[in-house]
Parts: structure tokens; sequence; C-alpha cells
């Protein structure tokens, strides 16, 4: 920046994409929903980010990604972090519509866990109830964002005592016969040593019936298991065994078996015909079996999509979203801190980003239920650099409010002096033509402002302007704004 005082604007318009993910829309989660670009000045319904929330916008003339701003936030944490990507429109960052999932587990909803995060339940968030459940020593521990998991949350299993499992439901639904199924999941392991579980459908009591992914088994190869209640047993190898975040999709096809890692085959058309498995659970971190468990090494998962048979090209999209989502690095994502709030009385917050121009592109802002922020406007756009840090006053002014009788509200005038002509007519387009339908921002990005003071953000209305020209090229911009108010 040559200044450091700048003006935001709002110049990404985009609307909250439907929840993809089998729910239906209801009044329960429509605050969830959010809206950006010119706003009305004035008042906003108070909105809570409460899960992944997902939105699509374009950018017709690839302007740079400049600012996130949340006007009006609040910030509830619970050993938690709220993160923000941006993702390229030919990724997917929410489930393909056509894929109608029997389970859906993501680290970032459905969390039920105590104050030193162990888990306790991860509910299912495809609407049908499989919940997964674990209780003292058997609970893993829940992980905030990480770079780790591409900006995901997780949850860990120690490898010695935690497993979360459903009720005989969910794994009545793929006993039988060579029922197929697919389950997809994203996930971590520690070490490429021994047997790793991760996944799979077994029953309680009988001896050995199961189907189990295994990320490795012990040789450096990832592992397929299946074996049916005659105790016919079937394993399968191929891939590499590695310590990287990755995502898979196990494609059972009956007597078949294809497995993909990261979007490539690991594993293809591999004969996994044994008879009849009688399932009664689907767990997770270890097997259950025959009264007893079976923990392997610790391994962290962020996402399971359980599945019946897919046609091809709705695989192929589980594939590619999983890709996407957790392994495709975005072009922008960070953490957002709860000491980032500024303005006066700390209730505003904005981030910065590294210059982004993306034709179109996907903004993912993620929060646990436990962490989050609440707001009333949010805009996802660009600042405005005039080239010259103006000469300013800044003044009070008493105003009356039907709830909080008098307050007091800021008033700025400001004058740019010796902008160019191309900096003047930059600020018609930007600002001025916008000024009855949104609101801005006036902000310090490098460095101390005396016109802020100490609030580094100020949401304002521009309520009148003035250009002279002074010479060639010389212009004086007048300008008067007020703090828009929540």
């Amino acid at each position: 920046m040559a200044t450091n005082l700048v003006i935001g604007y709002p110049d990404i318009p985009y609307r909250a994409t439907a929840l993809t993910s089998g729910l239906t829309t209801t009044a329960d989660n429509l605050d969830d929903f959010l809206t950006s670009g010119q706003l009305e000045p004035g008042f906003c319904a108070d909105t809570q980010v409460t899960r992944e929330a997902e939105f699509c916008y374009e950018i017709g003339d690839s302007s740079a990604i400049s600012y996130l701003a949340l006007l009006n936030a609040r910030y509830a944490v619970d050993d938690g972090a709220c993160w923000v990507r941006l993702i390229r429109s030919t990724e997917k960052p929410s489930l393909p519509k056509d894929i109608t999932c029997k389970a859906l587990y993501r680290a970032g909803e459905g969390i039920t866990k105590d104050s030193s995060n162990f888990v306790s339940t991860w509910a299912d968030q495809s609407g049908n109830g499989y919940h997964l459940t674990g209780a003292g020593a058997e609970r893993p521990t829940w992980l905030t964002n990480s770079s780790d998991y591409n900006g995901n949350q997780a949850i860990r299993f120690n490898g010695t005592a935690n497993i979360l499992r459903s009720g005989a439901a969910l794994g009545a639904l793929y006993s039988g016969s060579d029922t197929p199924f697919v389950l997809a999941m994203a996930a971590k392991v520690t070490n490429t040593t021994g047997l790793q579980f991760a996944a799979g459908f077994g029953n309680e009591t009988l001896p050995n019936p199961n189907a189990l992914y295994s990320p490795t088994n012990g040789s450096g190869v990832k592992r397929l298991n299946r074996s049916d209640d005659a105790g016919v047993a079937v394993a399968r190898t191929g891939g590499t065994a590695t310590t990287a975040y990755e995502a898979i999709v196990w494609d059972f096809q009956g007597t078949t078996a294809d497995l993909y890692v990261n979007g490539s085959l690991a594993i293809t058309g591999t004969g996994m015909n044994v008879g009849t498995l009688t399932s009664d659970t689907f767990s997770l971190g270890a097997y259950r079996g025959a009264g007893s468990s079976s923990f392997f090494s610790a391994i962290d998962i962020s996402e399971v999509v359980i599945c019946n048979a897919l046609s091809a090209p709705n695989l192929a999209s589980l594939v590619t979203y999983m890709t996407d989502k957790h392994i495709t690095a975005p072009p922008v994502s960070q953490a957002l801190s709860v000491g980032a709030l500024s303005g006066r009385r700390a209730k505003h917050f904005m981030v910065q980003f590294s210059s982004t121009a993306l034709a179109k592109t996907w903004v993912v802002l993620s929060a646990s239920r436990a962490s989050r922020f609440r707001h009333s406007k949010q805009f996802l756009g660009s600042f405005l650099d005039l080239g010259r840090d103006p000469v300013y006053g800044r003044t009070t002014e008493a105003i009356s409010d039907r709830t909080q009788q008098k307050r007091r509200r800021l008033k700025y005038d400001l004058t740019w002096r010796g902008i160019t002509g191309a900096a003047a007519r930059s600020f018609i387009e930007k600002i001025a033509e916008k000024s009855e339908e949104t609101v801005f921002f006036l902000a310090t990005v490098d460095g101390y402002h005396p016109v802020l003071q100490n609030d580094q953000i100020a949401p304002v209305y521009l309520t009148n302007y003035t250009v002279k020209q002074t010479s060639y090229d010389n212009v004086e911009l007048v300008t008067t704004w007020e703090e828009a108010l929540p």
C-alpha cells in the first residue's frame, strides 16, 4: 500500500448456496446463510455461522480479492477457530447435489464434547440419524482447524482406546451377500508401521464378519479387508502408505473393489467375493467384533461419507469433491483470530488477503458450532488507495435511537489533496456511485493513521463529496462520512 488509510468497498456480491449434504433447508438453519456485496445502509439481522457456509461469486473484471470484513462482529470460541478459504471454481467445496449419502460425518459439525475436547457423539449430518458415540476412555479428541487438514477440523483417535461406533441400523444396511457400498474418508495417520485400521462395518457378537479399510498394513501399502460369517476372509493391498493427509474413496461393488487415493486409483477391480456378511455396526478408530476391540495406530479423521452404490458419474464427483476439499491447496487459506476484532469497542473484524485474482471462485468460511463469528454484515472485496493520506477532521454528534436513547456517532471530514484524476475517477466509480446502496470501511492497513486513532477499521456511510481540479491531473477530493452504527 502506498498509504496507511484506504477505503474498503464490497465489489463482489455473492449469496450462500443451499446445503448439499442431504439436509433440507428449514427455518432452523436459514440463519446460517449469508449474503454480501452492496447492502442497504441500516440494520441487518444478526447472523450466526455454525457450520461450513459455502458461497459462490464471480469477479467479472478479475479484480483482486483484498479483504473479508465482518461488521458488528462477536466471536464465541470454545477451544476452536474460524477459518477462511478461497477455492477455485473448478473445485467442489460441498458434497455434489446428486449424491444421496446414508451417513455423513464432518469434524466441524455435530460434535458433542467436553471441556477437554473429548468427543462423546459425532452426529450424522445426512439427516438419517446414524450418530456415532463413545464413552469414557473410548472418546477421541476434537482438533481445531489446521493446515495439516487443509484448513478443516479433525477427530483424533489415539490407537489405544478410542472408538466411535454407530447403532445396529447403519451396519444392517450393508449386511447380506456382498452388499455394495461406497466409503469416503479424509484422514491422516501418525506412522506407517503396523496394521492401521481406520473405518469399517463389523459385528458385535459374531467372531469374524467385517469390511475394513486400513491406511497401511505394515508393509508400506494400504489394505482392504473382508470377512464373512463363515470366516472366509480376503485382504487386498495397493497404493503407498504415508503419514500425509489423504482423501480416500473405497468403492465396493459387491464382489470387486476399487480404492481411490487423492483422486487416483490405488487398487482397481480387485476380487473380494466372500459371501454373506452380517453387520450390525459401523466404527471408526478400531475394529469392534466378538465383544472386544482391536485398536491400531493413531489416526486423525476429518470427514466420512457413506453411500449405497453410485453411478460412475456420481462416483467420479465424490472422488473429485474429496480431493478438492481435503487435498487441493486453496489460493488463500488462513485462520481467523478473535484477536483481530477491532474498531470502536472492538466490534469489527477485517482480514487482509494476499492479492488473488480469480475469474470465479468459492469462498468457504468455516467454523465449528462452538467456534464462530456472529455479525450483521459482511463484505468481500477490495481496497481503494487514493495514493495519499487525507487531511482529516473527526467529530462526534449525539443521535437518538429507539432502543438505546442517546448515542454518540463519529463523523469524518476527510480531504485528499494532490491525487490524480485517475484516482478521483476510481473514487466516483467504486465508492460514490454506490453510496446509497452500501456501507464502506475506512481502514488502516499499513500502520497507524490518526484519522482512525486506535480503531484500525470503521464502517461508514458516504454522505457528501466534491471533486475540484486544482491543476493538470491534480485533484482535491473533499468527503464527509458518518459512522455506520449497529
